[in-house]
């Protein structure tokens, strides 16, 4: 079978193939690729998703309302454990949250507002925080 176009023959168009990655990626780059035997790659090391104890933690969600269950914002709440301490404002509707490790001990918390009692709760039971949105009343001055 005669070819017209020497450059669609397929032997041509390998060679040419070869001849082109020779010289972009030099001989012994692609001879040492050519040789290197079929070795699997070896397996990534898995990622585990369950947190451990060290990191695991809880959220600690907070509504501050005053004595006719109205929402207060801009409460500063401060979280104190046995890791630094953490303060935040309340949003508009009296919430505030906050991220606590959970091998925790000795959580304090402090709720301060002009014109209100300031509230200081000390030993919280995080296990009665988690998972739910727990409610602090603040009295007026």
């Amino acid at each position: 079978m005669g070819w017209k176009n020497w450059g669609d023959h397929p032997l041509v168009v390998l060679i040419g193939t070869i001849a082109a990655l020779v010289g972009v990626f030099g001989f012994p780059t692609l001879y040492e690729f050519l040789q290197k035997p079929n070795v699997a790659p070896s397996p990534i090391p898995s990622v585990s998703s369950t947190p451990t104890p060290l990191d695991e933690r809880i959220t600690l969600r907070l509504r501050v309302t005053d004595d006719d269950d109205s929402p207060l914002s801009r409460v500063t709440v401060t979280v104190s454990s046995s890791s630094p301490s953490d303060s935040d404002n309340t949003d508009s509707n009296g919430y505030v949250e906050f991220q606590v490790p959970a091998q925790s001990s000795q959580i304090s918390l402090s709720l301060e507002k002009d014109g209100y009692v300031t509230e200081t709760r000390n030993n919280i039971d995080l296990a009665a925080y988690a998972d739910r949105t727990k409610g602090i009343r603040l009295k007026k001055k």
